[in-house]
């Protein structure tokens, strides 16, 4: 770091923890004058005061508080970075940071993950819950190493898998009006206003529902919410409306919500893996492999 060491931002630390020099001087095992000589250096590098100097102590100035809580933010950063380069170096583990922008309830990737868990116990597995586009963005800084997303991802944004589809339906509650035998088809939904959230599936069904309601020459009618999509089976259940899913689960858990297919051509919501071809770890390989097969298990791929 030009200017300051990181011996300098600890003493920092401490000295903002002890509130006092000559305290922080005991704990590190160095003089007070010392203590004071590496402090000044920071402020003069800075050009502002970190402490506030009184007779009973030292305390930290508005500057100083975030300067300190920001390095204390970056020191575990590097720690961690530390530890992990140190154990790729010796082999012992690998590790996989992957995006989720799907939920785990979802069964293809509930499975998927189960499956490479134990085959490979060895890989640590992080999980980071982030909206589609920002997995994106994540993938091409190489912050995560993969990504669970709704839909196809574009090609500009790496390499993608298709692991599987999940068929959309209609989830109504009992007292709706379709609550009866009748069959719904397409025609009937388009005539009807629909729940729909924010979320990334959510956000992929209006798409492709606006796209099918244009070929039946009609416009899609939806009542938009900044809800996930099991927070929209919710106000299903409480009657506000009926809403699309691709994810049955949700709505089950509600007992007063079910779904049913749409007669006519069916709709699916492909579920993808997104992940950067540059990327040469090592346990990213072996999940990418171990996808492949349960991909075509799924009939995803052929």
């Amino acid at each position: 770091m030009i200017g300051i060491d990181l011996r300098d931002l600890e003493i920092l630390r401490v000295v903002a923890a002890a509130g006092s020099f000559r305290k922080a001087g005991q704990k590190l095992g160095i003089g007070q004058s010392a203590v004071s000589r590496r402090v000044h250096k920071v402020e003069e590098f800075l050009g502002i005061s970190v402490f506030e100097r009184q007779t009973t102590g030292a305390s930290l100035t508005y500057a100083g508080r975030r300067f300190v809580a920001t390095t204390r933010s970056a020191s575990k950063k590097i720690e961690v970075a530390v530890r992990d380069a140190r154990t790729c170096a010796v082999g012992d583990e690998g590790k996989l940071l992957i995006a989720l922008s799907i939920s785990l309830r979802d069964s293809i990737a509930r499975e998927l993950l189960s499956a490479f868990s134990k085959a490979h116990p060895d890989v640590r597995l992080e999980f980071h819950r982030l909206e589609k586009d920002e997995t994106f963005t994540r993938l091409s800084h190489r912050e995560v190493d993969l990504g669970f997303v709704m839909g196809v991802p574009p090609s500009e944004f790496g390499d993608q898998l298709s692991l599987g589809s999940k068929r959309i339906v209609i989830a109504i509650a009992d007292n709706d009006q379709w609550a009866g035998e009748r069959d719904v088809t397409w025609t009937d939904l388009a005539q009807r206003t629909l729940l729909i959230g924010s979320s990334d599936d959510q956000l992929e069904i209006e798409k492709r529902m606006t796209i099918r309601f244009s070929e039946l020459g009609c416009r899609a009618k939806f009542h938009h919410h900044m809800l996930g999509g099991g927070d929209v089976m919710g106000l299903v259940a409480l009657g506000f409306g009926a809403a699309l899913t691709a994810d049955q689960s949700a709505a089950t858990r509600y007992p007063t919500v079910s779904t049913r297919p749409i007669l006519g051509a069916e709709e699916s919501l492909p579920v993808s893996l997104a992940w950067r071809p540059e990327n040469d770890n090592p346990a990213l390989r072996r999940f990418i492999s171990l996808a492949r097969i349960e991909a075509k298990r799924n009939g995803a791929l052929s």
